[in-house]
């Protein structure tokens, strides 16, 4: 049985369902949700992506560690556009019409070396905001949340060694 977690469950059902998730967010800088005060009021109206928004954290970065440590991820996925943090915005370029193709290819049964090679040919690295934005978009022309879900760690081999994170605490490399 998988973990779902729906972006439209407040923090204090999520936490409820998923106690493990206290840690993972508090660890991603929502140090408010170690306080039991604090979880059972704010944390009764509070969803991930209006906390994210916020506390000026990365919702992309958010999804991606529930992921990594094992959630699939349901409801209807916040627009990284238009979060307040503009650290964290995607560009609207021709980058994310790129990654949503090579995204694509992959989730068509393409070759990892073969579209990695066309990747790797026109980047040197890629913010994972805009990884998260071609994402969304694939999700809102009509690709299955579960779909994107499974390429995860195709994504993520594509990716490897080639994204980048800016962080206000730091800079870390997301691999």
């Amino acid at each position: 049985m998988s973990k779902k977690i729906d972006l439209n469950w407040s923090v204090y059902d999520i936490t409820k369902t998923y106690p493990e998730v206290i840690d993972i967010m508090a660890n991603l800088g929502f140090d408010e949700i170690k306080k039991p005060a604090m979880l059972n009021s704010v944390g009764r109206i509070m969803t991930i992506p209006k906390g994210t928004k916020a506390k000026g954290i990365s919702i992309p970065v958010v999804i991606a560690e529930l992921i990594k440590n094992g959630f699939e991820i349901t409801g209807n996925m916040p627009d990284i556009s238009s979060m307040g943090s503009k650290q964290f915005q995607a560009k609207e370029t021709g980058n994310t019409v790129l990654l949503k193709d090579y995204l694509k290819r992959l989730g068509n049964g393409e070759d990892l070396e073969s579209v990695k090679k066309d990747f790797v040919q026109n980047f040197s690295d890629v913010d994972v905001s805009e990884i998260m934005k071609a994402e969304q978009e694939l999700i809102k022309e009509g690709t299955p949340i579960t779909e994107v879900q499974k390429l995860c760690d195709v994504h993520s081999a594509l990716f490897h060694g080639l994204t980048k994170h800016r962080c206000t605490r730091g800079t870390n490399k997301i691999k």
